[in-house]
């Protein structure tokens, strides 16, 4: 390690050390990844897709004008997220999570003020440069957001948590899990609320003073990146050899670096499978109001859905994370291949609370639940620790650059043919593909 990244490096004994709390101090780590999730929201497509239509009318740009931008931001923070989880595994997570809330919280300031910069620059070079300036601005604004939102944010929480499990990774993504899929869920409506009341500039600005104040005051203190460095094993002490022999432990089968992973299939398989649940999420997500109004639904159904769905996940993620921690993760890939297929086929017959509708809510929080588990528990079940954060960077790279192609492609689908369903429809394809190609993938014992 050089000597920058040591300087980078906060100890573990700061502000106190966690083998002096009289309980296991992972599960004080999981509340506090959970948090980390939950602070993500600002730079998450489902706290993005409300100012949607508020941004399209302050800044004076259109719908696809407005997704291209968000579509060039997302894949150039694709790119780069890797790196950004090869500095984590080397410095730990206080230093990368301290720098990725105080660019979110500067990016959301900007964003709460970009129409009126533009507008200025736009006084001084002429107003028919307006778009073209708000646009370049823009497009380094949704990478700043994105990157440190749902990049970084989201990566080094997760990926904090799950080192500090091994036989209970599956249950402690369970409480991750369920907290934060009803806080993405409840997003929506509470950022509603807040722009209704406030404003949409107030409300994002109320989330940058949120993050300075209070969140990053909370991770100096509580966020540790290992139990190790802090004196202590995964899951809080070692299981006698009798109770550990009676559980099947599906576990990596060696400590592997990024260039090793890469040559598996299950690494492109696993991969493949979150880049599509995150392409539809994102895609339905970003445009869910236009979708909804598109087939006679009004705003207040479509938010309903996910309050429905995020209880709904309350059960399908205790089964699912449970149940990892008996099963290998392989036997999922069919399975959340084909949920995804048909939860697809079926949204153009979805009206105003039909049955349809309610299959919707209850097959998205299904796909949701496998999301959850393949997102946390996927690459140290298969690769290790080691190098986790240089791995499942390297996955969310790709997952975030087919986020960002999702609500461009369901956009162009509605701008030429006035529907959604040609991009439903392409992605249901796309599952049902996966679906089949998921029987080659092997169990976490057999890879190397």
């Amino acid at each position: 390690m050089n000597r920058f990244h040591s300087r980078l490096i906060i100890r573990p004994d700061f502000p106190f050390k966690p083998a002096n709390w009289p309980f296991f101090y992972g599960w004080v780590i999981l509340g506090a990844g959970v948090f980390g999730v939950l602070m993500s929201l600002p730079g998450q497509t489902t706290g993005i897709s409300v100012f949607t239509d508020h941004l399209i009318g302050s800044y004076k740009i259109d719908r696809v004008s407005l997704t291209i931008s968000y579509l060039i931001g997302t894949a150039v923070s694709g790119l780069l997220v890797r790196y950004a989880g090869k500095l984590y595994d080397e410095t730990g997570v206080r230093p990368i999570a301290i720098a990725a809330a105080i660019v979110l919280a500067l990016t959301l300031v900007l964003l709460s003020q970009l129409d009126r910069i533009a507008m200025g620059l736009g006084n001084t070079l002429g107003q028919e440069y307006y778009t073209p300036i708000l646009l370049i601005l823009l497009t380094p604004l949704f990478f700043l957001l994105r990157f440190s939102g749902q990049g970084v944010t989201t990566l080094i929480s997760r990926n904090m948590v799950m080192k500090w499990f091994e036989s209970r990774r599956g249950m402690a993504n369970f409480f991750l899990g369920v907290i934060t899929t009803v806080g993405f869920n409840a997003t929506p409506k509470f950022f509603d609320f807040l722009i209704q009341n406030n404003g949409w500039r107030k409300a994002w600005i109320f989330a940058a003073i949120f993050l300075v104040v209070l969140y990053i005051p909370f991770l100096i203190t509580f966020f540790r990146d290992n139990p190790q460095g802090a004196g202590l094993l995964p899951d809080g002490k070692i299981r006698s050899e009798k109770k550990q022999n009676k559980q099947v432990r599906f576990i990596a089968s060696k400590e592997c670096s990024l260039k090793e992973a890469r040559k598996t299939r299950e690494f492109w398989l696993f991969t493949s499978i979150i880049a599509l649940l995150g392409l539809f999420f994102t895609g339905f997500t970003f445009n869910f109001e236009s979708i909804f109004e598109n087939q006679g639904l009004t705003k207040e159904i479509a938010m309903r859905m996910f309050i429905i769905a995020g209880i709904c996940s309350l059960i399908t993620q205790f089964i699912a994370n449970w149940l990892s921690d008996y099963i290998s993760l392989r036997l999922y890939l069919p399975v959340a291949s084909l949920v995804l297929a048909v939860n697809i086929f079926i949204i153009p017959w979805i009206k105003d609370e039909n049955i349809f509708y309610y299959g919707f809510i209850s097959l998205l929080a299904i796909s949701n639940s496998f999301f959850g588990v393949f997102t946390a528990i996927t690459w140290p079940r298969l690769f290790g620790t080691r190098h986790l954060g240089e791995i499942s960077g390297s996955a969310m790279g790709f997952v975030v650059l087919a986020s960002a192609a999702g609500p461009l492609i369901m956009s162009l689908s509605f701008k030429f043919t006035s529907s959604y369903n040609l991009s439903f429809y392409l992605c249901a394809t796309l599952a049902l593909l996966l679906f089949l190609l998921s029987f080659f993938a092997r169990d976490e014992r057999k890879i190397f």
